[in-house]
């Protein structure tokens, strides 16, 4: 059995939409996941040396973790004998290896979930960035949010920014942060409380009390609602301060 490799699993997937609906999909669709699988793939190289014995120790324990298509099918097929399941299913299976901090096994999933010909909705790849974060992977993250955007198949709401936003501020880019808060107010989803608050937060622990200050007045006149969270974070910034 031969390592996923996602440029692959999206290949075999479109073909296989196609075969079953007897019509050709989208080009925009097949762009936009022909784009997903350069994120999550590593180039090789053929020449190397002979690898030591701790590498091939890291090797196996790389090996044990990998997941085939096949796997994957057999793993649904054995545990829904007899059942019809959905893109809810995926979606819950997905989310539930992200916690796990298996993302690519999600990654996986979602390979399988186009083979049996279902199509992703906003949760699954709000799952997915989640997953990403969880392991650190913010920059990849930030990436497939980016391919979203920009082929407009599928529209981000506010949970999605709300994760992107969550990511960026825990590797203390909060100014990117704000920026996707601009993009918000001039689409279909506006800031709510959480996003705000993650921002506020993030602003006082980098020391910008004055950001977070002139955000909180921006709440009150956007009408957003102030929590218990807004005010502790701000308290505890003011405090750092001597304020």
């Amino acid at each position: 059995m031969s390592k996923i490799d996602a440029s692959a699993i999206i290949g075999r997937a479109i073909s296989y939409n196609w075969l079953l609906k007897g019509t050709p999909p989208p080009v925009s669709s097949f762009l936009l996941l022909r784009s997903f699988s350069t994120i999550f793939t590593t180039p090789t190289s053929s020449a190397h040396p002979p690898p030591s014995s701790s590498v091939i120790t890291n090797q196996r324990v790389k090996l044990s973790k990998t997941v085939t298509t096949h796997q994957c099918d057999s793993n649904f097929d054995d545990a829904f004998q007899g059942i019809l399941f959905d893109i809810y299913t995926f979606n819950i299976a997905i989310n539930c290896y992200c916690h796990l901090n298996q993302v690519h096994v999600g990654f996986s999933v979602f390979g399988c979930l186009f083979k049996r010909g279902f199509i992703p909705t906003v949760a699954t790849f709000n799952t997915l960035i989640n997953g990403l974060i969880l392991e650190d992977k913010t920059h990849e993250a930030v990436e497939l949010f980016k391919k979203l955007i920009t082929s407009r198949e599928i529209e981000p709401n506010v949970v999605m920014y709300g994760t992107i936003i969550n990511g960026l501020c825990r590797i203390g880019n909060t100014i990117r942060a704000v920026s996707l808060i601009r993009i918000m107010e001039d689409g279909s989803y506006k800031p709510d409380t959480v996003v705000c608050n993650t921002i506020i937060d993030s602003f006082c622990k980098d020391r910008m009390v004055d950001d977070a200050l002139k955000l909180f007045s921006k709440m009150n006149e956007q009408g957003i609602h102030r929590d218990v969270v807004t005010y502790t974070s701000l308290i505890h910034g003011l405090h750092n301060f001597g304020k």
